[in-house]
């Protein structure tokens, strides 16, 4: 652990939000890298050094501080970290009245720093977790070997069962910025989000921002993605989720990062109100979508008469006709019309595309031709 003005500055300015006297921190070559005297910075402490030759605390009365390079009367201590002394913190006072403080100060100091180190420690493993899930739903990334080895060093357990899922936050959805402050802003956004799901389910395989405002998970494939749909709606986060079918093993995770993603895309589609869904749950819409929208496009165009074309009306009885599995007596009654009138607007619908959606194999064309239609 090397002490930079980075980590140390934060800490020497949270203590002396309740310690009147200056605090300096310095590094192993007794160099100050935090004070609260500004003009204090970078220069050569002569009591730091002693106090890291002697490995104990080195007292500096008023008398000795001409003799002493770039000191003033006060108390300075060695900073230990995993047995070893990385620096020293110097409290500026008469050392009869700050003798007990500046052990206090001493602890409080480690333990910060301490906490830093375990928390820059997550922040690098999440970032590698990171690195990881992009190459694992890369489809052009083929080291598969490597990638399981990594799940080795990153301790990921990928052989049990999981489900996988595409989490989109709204709150996180903005374009690229080059404003510094929203960027850093962004960051701290994304790593709450992510705690907070790591808080809401600690069974969790892995969780891995994978840019504009999505991220991608993996939770036990016994568990239940709706859990952590309905805790992150009540700690006020706006999320739409995909979810896989059970997957395991790095190619399952691959697979399982597009059915998420495709689940997720289709439910944007068709169901702009709901939030939440599973792939099983689109049926043949699933592999529809795979196709180019270029070809449905055309598909499209090659089925239906030409300028052949619906108004919301038309289109929602059939959409209604279909949902109520072409029954002329329930589409009537969801749709508040007399049954003939729902007759004249099939025959409508008939007339204009040319195709009969009371007619079975009609009846395909035309639902394929509406899936393709609100896919794009």
């Amino acid at each position: 652990m090397i002490i930079t003005t980075e980590l140390a500055q934060p800490i020497v300015n949270k203590m002396m939000k309740v310690v009147d006297n200056n605090i300096n921190i310095m590094n192993h070559e007794g160099i100050i890298m935090a004070s609260g005297d500004k003009g204090r910075l970078y220069k050569k402490h002569q009591g730091a050094i002693e106090a890291i030759e002697l490995k104990r605390e080195r007292i500096i009365y008023l008398s000795e501080t001409n003799n002493m390079a770039g000191t003033q009367p006060g108390v300075n201590l060695p900073i230990e970290f995993n047995r070893e002394i990385i620096g020293t913190v110097g409290i500026t006072g008469d050392p009869t009245k700050i003798y007990k403080l500046s052990h206090i100060v001493k602890v409080t100091v480690e333990s910060l720093i301490h906490q830093q180190y375990l928390s820059d420690k997550l922040r690098y493993r999440q970032r590698a977790v990171e690195e990881w899930v992009l190459d694992v739903i890369n489809p052009n990334y083929h080291r598969l070997d490597e990638l399981l080895a990594r799940t080795t060093y990153l301790n990921l357990n990928i052989t049990t069962s999981c489900l996988v899922m595409m989490i989109e936050v709204k709150n996180l959805m903005v374009q690229k910025t080059t404003n510094l402050v929203l960027y850093e802003d962004i960051q701290h956004l994304e790593q709450r989000f992510i705690q907070t799901v790591q808080f809401i389910y600690p069974d969790l395989h892995f969780i891995a921002s994978i840019g504009k405002g999505n991220f991608l998970a993996a939770i036990p494939a016994s568990s239940s993605a709706v859990k952590i749909f309905n805790q992150l709606e009540r700690e006020n986060w706006q999320v739409k989720i995909g979810v896989s079918n059970p997957q395991n093993g790095i190619q399952g995770y691959r697979l399982g990062y597009f059915q998420s993603q495709t689940s997720l895309a289709i439910m944007k589609k068709l169901e702009t109100e709901r939030k939440i869904s599973n792939i099983d749950e689109w049926g043949i819409i699933q592999y529809i979508y795979k196709i180019p929208e270029e070809a449905r496009n055309t598909l499209v165009d090659h089925l239906v008469k030409k300028d052949g074309y619906l108004d919301s009306e038309l289109s929602n009885t059939l959409e209604s006709f279909f949902k109520n599995n072409k029954s002329i007596a329930e589409t009537a009654s969801e749709l508040h019309i007399h049954r003939n009138t729902l007759l004249y607007r099939l025959e409508k619908i008939k007339q204009i595309l040319g195709l009969d959606p009371r007619n079975f194999q009609d009846a395909i064309t035309l639902q394929i031709i509406n899936w393709c239609i609100k896919l794009r």
